[in-house]
């Protein structure tokens, strides 16, 4: 499911706005539900457009869901990501296909590199980073191979980058450079690019928000709920267990906040607890999102 097609399809699950927009401009979609109340939760998808499980957990959340504290539901923060390549490559009136090197090249406005079997597209500071043909895994391991390819990213400081691991029509995840390294939206070394920066302000200037739950990938089958350390941790073990007996091979854990800059600190430093899950499918994500949700409106974090 593409994820046009998901979200105009939940477009009735609750009331629809634009949060904000992303780095390309690209729409950022909540839907919020419940009554005005005191407290309130945020619950999206993350930073990783290739995410797609955790994109269609939120959506489905979103339509079964009946709070009575507001919700604030956020797909996705990559919403360019979520579309892919060949989404930027409409936007920019480039009628090649993205495999199809020798028309790319008499491109203008455009620079194209190939290097042995990854294509690396250029337009102002944004590069668009994918496989020839083929796929090579997922975004991490493809990343590990353009690496050993010699990408100059000491010139490629505060560019964008669109990763895909496939050749076509997938979902792609953006990422940026910073201090020489490709890292995802949601870290960084110096400041927090555009739109991240945005969302941060967001959360800190809402009154209420007194939970950030985000679902993510990886961990395979196995669901596992993330709580940071902190002053609510009793009241989140409560709640992530109550979620973990609700689906089969779950795990909760408790673990200090990740090094670095990253969103998690951002988010806890603003004085907003957090729950996040990862793994599984997309039933098993929005049955936990729903137990999290429903176990909201009965504890004060």
């Amino acid at each position: 499911m593409s994820y046009g097609d998901s979200v105009s399809r939940r477009g009735k699950g609750g009331e629809h706005d634009v949060l904000l927009r992303d780095w390309y401009g690209t729409p950022i979609d909540v839907y919020v539900k419940g009554e005005e109340t005191p407290e309130s939760v945020v619950v999206s998808g993350g930073f990783r457009g290739d995410c797609e499980v955790s994109r269609r957990a939120v959506v489905e959340a979103v339509d079964k869901i009946e709070v009575s504290k507001k919700a604030y539901f956020i797909p996705t923060m990559d919403p360019t990501g979520s579309r892919g390549v060949e989404y930027v490559f409409k936007d920019l009136a480039i009628r090649c296909g993205i495999n199809d090197v020798d028309c790319l090249k008499e491109v203008r406005g455009i620079d194209v590199d190939v290097l042995d079997d990854v294509v690396a597209v250029r337009a102002g500071n944004l590069y668009l980073l994918y496989p020839l043909r083929g796929s090579h895994g997922g975004v991490e391991e493809f990343l590990e191979h353009v690496g050993a390819k010699g990408l100059p990213l000491e010139k490629m400081e505060g560019f964008l980058l669109l990763v895909s691991p496939y050749s076509s029509g997938r979902p792609a995840r953006s990422m940026h450079v910073d201090a020489g390294e490709i890292m995802a939206l949601d870290e960084w070394k110096s400041e927090p690019p555009g739109h991240v920066g945005l969302f941060l302000s967001w959360i800190g200037e809402m009154e209420g928000v007194r939970l950030y739950v985000e679902a993510g990938c990886g961990g395979g089958g196995e669901v596992t709920i993330t709580l940071y350390r902190g002053a609510s941790t009793g009241v989140l073990e409560d709640i992530a267990s109550l979620a973990a007996v609700q689906v089969e091979n779950s795990r909760v854990e408790v673990v200090q906040l990740p090094l670095g800059n990253n969103i998690y600190r951002e988010i806890y430093g603003r004085g907003v607890p957090i729950i996040k899950i990862t793994g599984g499918s997309v039933e098993s994500l929005t049955t936990v999102l729903l137990s999290i949700l429903n176990s909201f409106a009965f504890f004060s974090v």
